[in-house]
């Protein structure tokens, strides 16, 4: 599969996995930090480098997952505020082809849940023989460490990736106390990544939220040439964003 027609995002080259393939996890725990942005980043990016992507959208109130991805790829709703929603997850990842990495848009405010369901899930992946690949989304203030610090344990820090949403600081130097955080040095000593990913320019971004179009795909959208130009500034630096880490967790070369 390769980027559709009208998209502006470079095709990347994979690398032949082999099936089972990876389960994302996208999290953060705290509403409006950017998970979302981040799930739909790497369904773009996975996309483009000629992967099958099945969505997960868990959040209730704000599915962007699901808007913006429907369209072209299959995006399943799941409600994880109770038990029986983390056995219809598990359920889901089960009936999903060896063949296709498994996205998963975390809701707000899931972190009592996710400490108390963790151990199903470790179990439930081992069963089904994937990864999972625990993307963490911080904005600059201290809850967002001390939210990772009661799950750092979902993923092995090697499986482990920490974004710097740039809608909150214009460079990682603004993120003042994850930089000067015991839990950073603990967590990048083990393996973990963190990366930065710059905000969209505005008129861009207010154009493609007003046709829910998915990154790789602006068909439907008119850009004009100064739109275009920064939308493709911004996605070479999302690309360079997170092209370390999948290469490190063997999705690209």
């Amino acid at each position: 599969m390769s980027a559709k027609t009208g998209s502006i995002c470079p095709e990347l080259p994979p690398l032949a996995t082999s099936p089972p393939l990876p389960i994302i996890v996208v999290n953060g725990d705290k509403g409006g930090v950017g998970k979302s942005l981040i799930a739909r980043i790497f369904a773009a990016f996975l996309r483009s480098a000629g992967y099958l992507v099945i969505g997960f959208d868990c959040d209730a109130r704000n599915a962007h997952l699901d808007r913006y991805y429907r369209s072209v790829m299959p995006v399943t709703r799941a409600y994880l505020r109770h038990t029986d929603g983390w056995a219809l997850l598990l359920d889901g990842w089960e009936n999903s082809p060896p063949n296709a990495v498994l996205l998963v848009d975390m809701p707000g405010n899931i972190g009592d849940a996710m400490e108390r369901e963790m151990h199903r899930v470790h179990r439930g992946v081992a069963k089904l023989n994937r990864d999972i690949l625990h993307v963490w989304v911080i904005d600059e203030e201290q809850d967002s460490i001390t939210l990772l610090n009661r799950v750092k344990g979902f993923a092995p820090p090697e499986q482990t990736l920490i974004v710097m949403n740039g809608r909150f600081g214009d460079s990682p130097r603004s993120f003042v106390l994850w930089h000067e955080s015991e839990l950073r040095d603990e967590l990048l000593a083990a393996g973990a990544s963190e990366t930065f990913v710059p905000a969209l320019q505005i008129r861009p971004r207010t154009k493609i939220a007003r046709a829910r179009c998915p990154f790789d795909d602006l068909s439907m959208l008119t850009l004009s040439v100064s739109e275009q130009v920064d939308f493709e500034l911004w996605w070479d630096d999302v690309i360079r964003a997170f092209r370390p880490f999948c290469v490190q967790s063997g999705l690209v070369q």
